[in-house]
């Protein structure tokens, strides 16, 4: 089945942050990522369940803008329920450069 790509519209944009809690947080886990240890970088973390957005305060704007339209599209895809497990963070990357493209007019 092939999947088409949607950037984020100001609906969604909408519609998560009527649903959503977002907070700009630390994640302590990066500082040991940086120090070499086994553990991936995070910049952003969208929780369904919770309804909850947390977002890495310490990075710059550029990327704090492409991990919040990622993090939201995923948050409409949550609600859609239209995205398989394997193919989640794929499409989601996609739809996360085609929207901050048309918004900023190029990847940082």
């Amino acid at each position: 089945m092939k999947i088409k790509l949607e950037e984020l519209t100001l609906k969604d944009v909408i519609e998560t942050l009527v649903t959503y809690n977002y907070e700009l947080c630390r994640f302590p886990h990066n500082y040991m990522a940086e120090r070499g240890f086994d553990v991936p970088e995070v910049k952003g973390l969208a929780i369904d369940d919770k309804k909850l957005i947390l977002i890495d305060r310490e990075q710059s704007i550029e990327d704090m803008r492409e991990t919040i339209i990622h993090e939201f599209l995923h948050t409409k895809h949550y609600r859609k329920g239209d995205l398989r497990r394997g193919e989640i963070e794929n499409i989601i990357e996609k739809e996360t450069n085609l929207t901050y493209e048309k918004l900023y007019g190029g990847k940082p």
